[in-house]
């Protein structure tokens, strides 16, 4: 009997195990064949989960300006929302959330992460650590924290980044200053993921 249900289960398994390598490589020739249609497809997604957790942006004057998708480590993907102040850019690496921002009119290749921002505008008595929770298995949570917290700090870091009147740019002001306590915030941040691991 016990021999009977050993047997059942390792089939199961083997199906299973079967059917979850066949899924992959048929999502990899597909991607390879249509990638167009791929990345489509999946980010209706993508832009279905943005909607339901940073939906409030949109009621802030924002639109999605840019979006892409690379079937390659995990489903990386870019969604960039922009207003007329700055830009926002929400991005899945290796399954780990990360929101920036960047000034709206030049300096695209200037971004500063949300942890950053949030470090600046709190004078530094505010520090965001990384997710400490299952990247895989802690979506809806990753979704959650950075919604919450832009919804918490986006009005007190938008104006640093205006740059709408090169004359008067708010961020012409602030943008060394920026620089430098990104590169703070990441010394800091790092120097704790160290130690913490490091006690472990």
């Amino acid at each position: 009997m016990i021999g009977e249900i050993a047997k059942w289960l390792l089939i199961v398994i083997g199906g299973l195990v079967g059917f979850t390598i066949l899924y992959i490589i048929g999502w990899q020739i597909a991607a390879s064949v249509a990638p167009d249609a791929v990345e489509k497809y999946n980010l209706h997604f993508v832009i279905k989960d943005i909607r339901k957790y940073f939906g409030f942006l949109f009621g802030k004057g924002y639109t999605i300006s840019n979006t892409h998708y690379s079937y390659e480590h995990f489903g990386n993907w870019i969604v960039t929302l922009e207003s007329q102040k700055c830009k926002i850019h929400l991005v899945q690496d290796r399954l780990e959330l990360l929101v920036s921002f960047s000034p709206g009119k030049a300096d695209t290749k200037v971004e500063f992460g949300l942890g950053a921002m949030i470090y600046f505008v709190t004078k530094g008595h505010k520090m965001i650590g990384f997710f400490e929770g299952n990247h895989s298995w802690g979506k809806k949570k990753q979704f959650e924290r950075m919604a919450n917290l832009l919804k918490e700090y986006h009005d007190q870091i938008v104006p640093y980044l205006d740059n709408e009147n090169p004359w008067e740019s708010a961020f012409g002001k602030h943008k060394d200053e920026l620089m430098s306590v990104q590169k703070k915030y990441n010394d800091v941040l790092m120097a704790d993921y160290r130690q913490k691991h490091t006690r472990k």
